[in-house]
Protein backbone atom coordinates (compact mmCIF):
# COMPACT_ATOMS: atom_id res chain seq x y z
CA UNK A 1 0.00 0.00 0.00
CA UNK A 2 2.56 2.50 1.24
CA UNK A 3 4.40 1.38 -2.27
CA UNK A 4 1.82 3.24 -4.28
CA UNK A 5 1.39 6.38 -2.11
CA UNK A 6 -1.66 5.54 -0.12
CA UNK A 7 -2.20 6.19 3.75
CA UNK A 8 -4.55 4.89 6.21
CA UNK A 9 -6.96 7.11 6.06
CA UNK A 10 -6.95 6.60 1.70
CA UNK A 11 -7.12 2.91 2.57
CA UNK A 12 -10.28 3.12 4.49
CA UNK A 13 -11.84 4.42 1.14
CA UNK A 14 -10.32 1.09 -0.93
CA UNK A 15 -11.87 -2.14 -0.11
CA UNK A 16 -15.60 -0.24 -0.35
CA UNK A 17 -14.87 1.34 -3.62
CA UNK A 18 -13.22 -1.94 -5.61
CA UNK A 19 -16.43 -3.83 -4.07
CA UNK A 20 -18.54 -0.77 -5.72
CA UNK A 21 -16.78 -0.28 -9.13
CA UNK A 22 -15.10 -3.48 -9.13
CA UNK A 23 -17.30 -4.52 -12.61
CA UNK A 24 -18.91 -1.13 -13.35
CA UNK A 25 -18.49 2.28 -12.68
CA UNK A 26 -19.99 4.42 -9.81
CA UNK A 27 -20.47 8.41 -9.58
CA UNK A 28 -19.02 10.60 -6.55
CA UNK A 29 -22.50 10.57 -5.08
CA UNK A 30 -23.06 6.52 -4.94
CA UNK A 31 -19.72 6.37 -3.46
CA UNK A 32 -20.16 9.05 -0.60
CA UNK A 33 -23.31 7.04 0.29
CA UNK A 34 -21.65 4.31 0.04
CA UNK A 35 -18.70 4.99 2.27
CA UNK A 36 -20.83 7.30 4.54
CA UNK A 37 -18.90 10.25 3.99
CA UNK A 38 -19.14 13.31 2.73
CA UNK A 39 -18.47 14.51 -1.16
CA UNK A 40 -15.66 16.43 -0.55
CA UNK A 41 -13.65 13.77 1.95
CA UNK A 42 -14.23 11.20 -1.13
CA UNK A 43 -13.00 13.43 -3.43
CA UNK A 44 -9.97 13.94 -1.50
CA UNK A 45 -9.37 10.13 -1.09
CA UNK A 46 -10.18 10.12 -4.85
CA UNK A 47 -7.37 12.04 -5.75
CA UNK A 48 -4.81 10.58 -3.94
CA UNK A 49 -6.15 7.18 -5.90
CA UNK A 50 -5.85 8.44 -8.86
CA UNK A 51 -2.48 10.33 -8.08
CA UNK A 52 -1.54 7.21 -7.07
CA UNK A 53 -2.20 5.47 -10.64
CA UNK A 54 -5.55 3.17 -9.22
CA UNK A 55 -8.23 4.96 -10.44
CA UNK A 56 -9.59 6.46 -13.56
CA UNK A 57 -12.41 9.50 -13.67
CA UNK A 58 -14.00 9.93 -16.91
CA UNK A 59 -16.71 12.10 -17.62
CA UNK A 60 -20.22 10.90 -17.71
CA UNK A 61 -21.71 11.09 -21.10
CA UNK A 62 -25.35 11.43 -19.38
CA UNK A 63 -24.50 14.34 -17.34
CA UNK A 64 -21.71 15.73 -18.40
CA UNK A 65 -21.17 17.79 -15.28
CA UNK A 66 -20.42 14.49 -13.16
CA UNK A 67 -17.72 11.94 -13.55
CA UNK A 68 -17.72 7.99 -13.18
CA UNK A 69 -15.17 6.53 -11.50
CA UNK A 70 -13.42 3.36 -12.49
CA UNK A 71 -10.45 0.77 -11.24
CA UNK A 72 -7.23 0.18 -13.26
CA UNK A 73 -5.95 -3.02 -13.03
CA UNK A 74 -3.41 -1.98 -10.53
CA UNK A 75 -6.26 -0.84 -8.31
CA UNK A 76 -7.81 -4.05 -8.56
CA UNK A 77 -4.06 -5.38 -7.47
CA UNK A 78 -4.22 -3.39 -4.41
CA UNK A 79 -7.86 -3.48 -3.70
CA UNK A 80 -7.73 -7.36 -3.53
CA UNK A 81 -4.24 -7.26 -1.26
CA UNK A 82 -6.78 -4.64 0.91
CA UNK A 83 -9.40 -7.17 1.05
CA UNK A 84 -7.48 -10.14 2.18
CA UNK A 85 -5.85 -7.90 4.91
CA UNK A 86 -9.54 -7.24 6.23
CA UNK A 87 -10.47 -10.93 6.04
CA UNK A 88 -6.98 -11.72 8.00
CA UNK A 89 -8.25 -8.82 10.80
CA UNK A 90 -12.04 -9.91 10.90
CA UNK A 91 -10.24 -13.59 11.40
CA UNK A 92 -8.60 -12.26 14.72
CA UNK A 93 -12.74 -11.14 15.96
CA UNK A 94 -12.71 -13.73 17.88
CA UNK A 95 -10.03 -12.27 20.18
CA UNK A 96 -11.94 -9.40 21.04
CA UNK A 97 -14.35 -9.45 24.10
CA UNK A 98 -16.22 -5.77 24.20
CA UNK A 99 -16.16 -3.40 21.94
CA UNK A 100 -17.04 0.29 23.46
CA UNK A 101 -18.58 2.56 21.58
CA UNK A 102 -20.66 5.88 21.75
CA UNK A 103 -24.12 6.25 20.31
CA UNK A 104 -23.24 8.30 17.50
CA UNK A 105 -25.66 7.12 14.53
CA UNK A 106 -22.59 6.45 12.15
CA UNK A 107 -22.45 3.14 13.97
CA UNK A 108 -25.20 1.45 12.60
CA UNK A 109 -27.22 -2.46 12.65
CA UNK A 110 -24.34 -3.64 10.13
CA UNK A 111 -21.15 -2.52 12.36
CA UNK A 112 -22.65 -4.04 15.58
CA UNK A 113 -23.44 -7.45 13.24
CA UNK A 114 -19.98 -7.37 12.22
CA UNK A 115 -18.37 -8.12 15.91
CA UNK A 116 -21.60 -9.96 16.85
CA UNK A 117 -20.88 -12.60 15.02
CA UNK A 118 -17.95 -12.97 16.47
CA UNK A 119 -19.46 -13.02 20.31
CA UNK A 120 -18.24 -9.80 21.07
CA UNK A 121 -20.18 -7.98 23.36
CA UNK A 122 -21.03 -4.41 22.20
CA UNK A 123 -20.86 -1.68 25.37
CA UNK A 124 -22.39 2.05 24.42
CA UNK A 125 -22.49 4.44 26.56
CA UNK A 126 -25.10 5.46 28.72
CA UNK A 127 -27.66 7.94 26.60
CA UNK A 128 -28.00 11.51 27.33
CA UNK A 129 -24.41 10.92 29.09
CA UNK A 130 -22.50 13.47 26.81
CA UNK A 131 -19.54 13.70 28.86
CA UNK A 132 -19.43 9.85 29.34
CA UNK A 133 -17.49 9.45 25.99
CA UNK A 134 -14.76 11.85 26.73
CA UNK A 135 -14.01 10.01 30.30
CA UNK A 136 -13.19 6.71 28.25
CA UNK A 137 -11.11 8.55 26.14
CA UNK A 138 -9.19 10.83 28.67
CA UNK A 139 -8.34 7.30 29.90
CA UNK A 140 -7.47 5.18 27.24
CA UNK A 141 -5.30 8.48 26.14
CA UNK A 142 -3.58 8.59 29.82
CA UNK A 143 -2.92 4.74 29.30
CA UNK A 144 -1.24 5.49 25.13
CA UNK A 145 0.96 8.54 27.00
CA UNK A 146 1.94 6.91 30.52
CA UNK A 147 2.37 3.33 29.37
CA UNK A 148 2.44 2.29 25.69
CA UNK A 149 3.90 4.95 23.96
CA UNK A 150 7.07 4.04 25.75
CA UNK A 151 7.07 0.11 25.33
CA UNK A 152 7.71 -2.31 22.54
CA UNK A 153 4.68 -4.49 22.61
CA UNK A 154 5.55 -7.91 21.31
CA UNK A 155 2.54 -9.99 21.57
CA UNK A 156 -0.87 -9.95 23.21
CA UNK A 157 0.21 -11.59 26.47
CA UNK A 158 3.09 -8.45 26.63
CA UNK A 159 0.25 -6.01 26.41
CA UNK A 160 -2.02 -7.78 28.81
CA UNK A 161 1.01 -8.06 31.14
CA UNK A 162 1.77 -4.37 30.55
CA UNK A 163 -1.77 -3.68 30.87
CA UNK A 164 -2.11 -4.94 34.16
CA UNK A 165 0.63 -3.60 35.58
CA UNK A 166 -0.04 -0.16 34.60
CA UNK A 167 -3.61 -0.77 36.43
CA UNK A 168 -1.90 -1.58 39.39
CA UNK A 169 0.45 1.58 39.18
CA UNK A 170 -3.40 3.35 38.04
CA UNK A 171 -5.01 2.29 40.83
CA UNK A 172 -2.31 2.12 43.97
CA UNK A 173 0.07 4.71 43.47
CA UNK A 174 -0.64 7.48 40.52
CA UNK A 175 -1.95 10.20 41.96
CA UNK A 176 -4.64 12.11 40.82
CA UNK A 177 -5.88 15.55 40.89
CA UNK A 178 -9.80 15.22 41.59
CA UNK A 179 -9.08 12.82 44.40
CA UNK A 180 -6.57 15.51 46.34
CA UNK A 181 -3.41 13.65 44.49
CA UNK A 182 -4.71 10.24 46.44
CA UNK A 183 -4.91 6.92 44.20
CA UNK A 184 -8.53 5.37 43.47
CA UNK A 185 -7.65 2.76 45.92
CA UNK A 186 -5.97 4.74 48.92
CA UNK A 187 -8.57 6.52 51.08
CA UNK A 188 -6.36 8.53 53.31
CA UNK A 189 -2.68 9.19 53.46
CA UNK A 190 -0.32 8.59 55.92
CA UNK A 191 1.18 11.87 56.83
CA UNK A 192 -0.84 15.19 55.83
CA UNK A 193 0.35 17.65 53.05
CA UNK A 194 1.59 20.36 56.07
CA UNK A 195 4.23 16.70 57.24
CA UNK A 196 5.12 16.14 53.77
CA UNK A 197 6.37 20.03 53.25
CA UNK A 198 9.10 19.67 55.76
CA UNK A 199 10.47 16.61 53.99
CA UNK A 200 10.98 18.46 50.46
CA UNK A 201 14.61 19.96 50.10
Amino acid sequence: MEAHGINKATSTCRPRCADRVRSTASSLSALSAELMMSRAGTTKRLDRLEAAGLIQRVLDPAGRRSFRVFLRAEGLEVADAALTDLIETLADLNRIRFLSRDRDGRYGEAFDAVFQSEETEILTSAPQAPRMNAHRERVIGSIRREALDHVLIMNGAHARHVLAAYERHYNEYRPHLARNQLPPDVHERDLPLEDLAGLVS
